[in-house]
């Protein structure tokens, strides 16, 4: 499925930074890999305001345009603090309607997040790990019933967990 291919995409980043220093040098490594954790980091926040704004835009349909555009502003403003929008607080506000999964593929969003957290985990457990169940396991389809980006990490032998604390 298309999740298992972004879990896969987005692992190999990760994975691949314990062999980063055979192209830069000791610094520009750590550079680098602080740099892909941050933006890994980035991308959930932002995964998170476009999954509860979309939560909330469906709960009440009927909300104005101003409603909806207030709403993404307090809810970005949550997961993302500090940006200074001074003299741009309308772009601020018009940022979602950017964002086509909203309209196209609602409720999808939340999969780049599952993809994302199922590529940090091998990298941040020390190493040797043992393979995952098998590359060809991992590419198998899910048990029926399950969603698709949580299926795929599940097969491929990565915890995932919805609680409130980690294993």
């Amino acid at each position: 499925t298309a999740d298992a291919c972004e879990i896969h995409s987005m692992g190999m980043e990760y994975l691949s930074q314990r062999h980063i220093g055979h192209f830069f040098d000791e610094e520009e490594s750590q550079k680098y890999i602080v740099s892909r954790w941050a933006q890994g980091i980035k991308l959930l926040c932002y995964i998170s305001t476009v999954d509860e704004f979309q939560h909330w835009i469906y709960e009440p349909p009927t909300a104005s345009h101003d409603d909806r555009d207030r709403t993404w502003t307090e809810i970005f403003d949550r997961y993302q603090p500090g940006i200074d929008w001074t003299g741009c607080e309308d772009l601020a506000a018009l940022r979602w309607y950017a964002q086509i999964h909203i309209f196209r593929y609602p409720f999808y969003y939340i999969d780049y997040g599952i993809a994302e957290t199922g590529a940090m985990q091998p990298e941040s457990e020390p190493m040797p790990r043992p393979a995952p169940n098998s590359t060809r396991a991992s590419i198998r389809q899910p048990k029926p019933g399950r969603p698709p980006g949580r299926g795929s990490v599940e097969i491929s032998g990565v915890p995932v967990s919805f609680t409130k604390t980690l294993p």
